[in-house]
């Protein structure tokens, strides 16, 4: 479950580099939508369809953000228009359905393991993410429609409430990950000999 942390760290978190005005991300998306399909795999032993579902999902979000990645590093992808509103758009629900998918995973595997894996923790924060985010998009949407001093206040206050939200996040997968290496090896049925 680390690599779900370090997944979502990659995803979440962008620190860009710019040169000759063409900005890149250096902690690219994909890489962490690759360690979340990783993640995936390891866990697709135990009981939760929630780890095999969400594979094509991370998979498509991994190639979109490669290529909004390798664009951004080229100097050829645009980020104004009504086209990439739209697509910024679909690829935040696909990347909340990405999380919400494997924190539903997580809290099957909390009832059948009978532990406590920090599940409700992550889907609390994962709420508060969602509405964040859905509530950036639509200032951006009215931002590009008004040109509103109130706009620029409230973009500022919501992305200090997401940063907070996104660090209270992962700490909270840090400690689902660290929960779950603690739990002992899942009894497989075979009966030893003595």
């Amino acid at each position: 479950m680390k690599k779900f942390f370090w997944g979502f760290l990659l995803i979440f978190l962008d620190f860009n580099l710019s040169i000759n005005q063409h900005s890149f991300n250096i902690l690219p998306d994909f890489v962490g939508y690759l360690l979340l399909m990783q993640g995936t795999k390891e866990l697709e032993g135990e009981e939760s369809r929630f780890f095999r579902d969400v594979k094509p999902f991370a998979i498509g979000m991994a190639v979109y953000t490669a290529i909004l990645w390798v664009g951004a590093l080229l100097g050829i992808t645009s980020e104004g228009g009504w086209l990439a509103s739209i697509l910024k758009l679909i690829a935040m629900m696909v990347s909340l359905y990405v999380a919400w998918a494997l924190i539903q995973g997580v809290l099957e595997l909390e009832t059948q393991r009978a532990a406590n894996l920090n599940g409700g923790t992550l889907y609390k924060w994962w709420k508060g993410i969602a509405a964040v985010q859905t509530a950036g998009w639509l200032l951006s949407l009215m931002a590009n429609l008004a040109n509103m001093e109130i706009l620029l206040t409230l973009a500022t206050a919501l992305i200090i409430v997401g940063f907070a939200l996104t660090v209270l996040f992962l700490i909270a997968w840090w400690k689902s990950a660290t929960a779950w290496e603690a739990l002992p090896p899942r009894d497989t049925g075979d009966i030893e000999t003595a």
